[in-house]
């Protein structure tokens, strides 16, 4: 999957040296691939995992990987660096492969991967699913509850090889998201708000607690949800380095928030990353009104694109606003794949 999954600071992560991971004992401890070393990321491997995951994506126009984005992946919450990520190094000791595992929801747990180009491939993704599968059951071994929970990986829907290994293994489609486009090379039409409803820009050290109320609230109607903590939010979406509130729009009716409009910028692109609105204000044209308003933000930026990910089973209508929009698909699908999984 290219892109970085989430925002924040890297934190402590040093190690020392090569190491064999430890999940609970050495028998559960997967090989890598001969001649591979494999050991937790350190702060200063952000810019080689970087050019694994553009490695990965390259000839998909997907967003820009930095080492920073990389960096935001490290920080999600639930995650501890030291025993939930993993940088594999080639024999020449550069690095061949990344991965890290979070758990979004109490026994869900999300696995982000890259792999470089070449004749290892299928041998790391093989590799980095066996590690990442006994790290979750060792996490549902250590966890109170029944023991058992689930592991969700994302791929491209064209990237056949590691459509087929997590076939053989078990794991179920359970959702495809798609990468919306549209020009900016045009003026956006101009975004007409509902009556009574003022969009404004995000006011620092004011608004931060009132966005991360309405977001949550809003996209509790979207496929699960993830339940973050206001430190967790402030950690991922807004203290990140990466992360530019002076591209956010927030709409007001009175002194309550109805949506808001969260955007980024990545070099030549745009990106809309949520769009909400809460209930009582929707079905009113304000989504329209926030996507258009964010599109004029990223043109003024001077950016040529704006992109966003949707659910295609998104319940709220959002395909048939992008599409009224001018976005169309870009690139390949990702399909989300799901397996139950029991403790070790």
């Amino acid at each position: 999957m290219c892109g970085g999954a989430g925002r924040g600071d890297a934190g402590s992560a040093a190690t020392a040296g090569p190491v064999t991971i430890s999940v609970i004992s050495a028998s559960h401890t997967p090989a890598p691939p001969a001649g591979h070393t494999v050991r937790a990321p350190r702060p200063g491997d952000a810019e080689a995992v970087a050019d694994v995951k553009r490695a990965a994506c390259a000839g998909r126009r997907d967003g820009e990987v930095t080492a920073d984005s990389v960096r935001e992946d490290w920080a999600l919450p639930r995650m501890d660096l030291q025993r939930d990520a993993w940088i594999v190094l080639a024999p020449d000791g550069s690095a061949a492969a990344s991965a890290l595992v979070f758990e979004d929801l109490p026994g869900s747990f999300v696995r982000i991967q890259s792999v470089r180009p070449g004749p290892q491939s299928p041998a790391l993704e093989r590799y980095l699913l066996d590690v990442t599968e006994a790290r979750v059951r060792g996490r549902l071994a250590s966890a109170a509850g029944s023991g058992s929970g689930s592991l969700t990986v994302v791929t491209f829907e064209s990237e056949r090889s590691p459509l087929d290994l997590y076939a053989a293994r078990g794991y179920e489609c359970v959702r495809t998201f798609l990468r919306l486009a549209v020009s900016l090379e045009q003026i956006p039409p101009a975004p007409v708000a509902p009556q009574g409803i003022a969009v404004r820009s995000f006011r620092r050290g004011i608004d931060e607690r009132a966005v991360y109320e309405a977001v949550q609230e809003a996209f509790l109607d979207h496929w699960e949800p993830t339940e973050l903590t206001y430190d967790e939010w402030r950690a991922i979406a807004y203290d990140a380095p990466t992360v530019d509130p002076s591209l956010w729009r927030i709409a007001w009716d009175g002194d309550q928030i109805a949506g808001v409009a969260i955007a980024s910028a990545r070099t030549e692109d745009g990106w809309v990353d949520d769009l909400a609105v809460r209930r009582p204000w929707r079905g009113r044209g304000l989504g329209r009104a926030l996507l258009l308003t964010a599109f004029q933000v990223l043109r003024a930026r001077g950016l040529s694109r704006a992109l966003l990910g949707v659910d295609t089973d998104n319940p709220t209508g959002a395909m048939g606003l992008y599409a009224s929009a001018g976005m169309t698909q870009s690139g390949d699908a990702h399909l989300v794949l799901r397996r139950r999984l029991t403790a070790l």
